[in-house]
């Protein structure tokens, strides 16, 4: 019996997919998964941190924070208002 090249391709690519695959979120440590969680999490809005920034915005990679000059961070529009932030005129337009 002749084994076509192409079918011991197929399973040769899907075993290293599936053993990428299997070497998930059980191997890290509590600390990574810590860190995972945090990343996952959605903000309603964005903010730089810089001292000339006066806006909020609804996206992390919207342009307007392209030039920020300190770290953007996420939090609650609320808190961005009472931090007398106005909505950015690119993603909230």
């Amino acid at each position: 019996m002749r084994i076509n090249s192409k079918y011991l391709l197929i399973i040769l690519f899907s075993f290293i997919f599936i053993t990428v695959c299997s070497c998930g979120k059980e191997d890290l440590t509590p600390t990574q998964k810590t860190e995972l969680k945090k990343e996952t999490v959605s903000y309603e809005c964005y903010i730089c941190t810089g001292g000339s920034s006066k806006r909020y915005h609804k996206h992390r990679d919207c342009r307007g924070l392209s030039n920020c000059g300190g770290s953007i961070i996420g939090m609650n529009k609320t808190d961005a208002i009472n931090r007398d932030r106005t909505p950015c005129r690119i993603c909230f337009n």
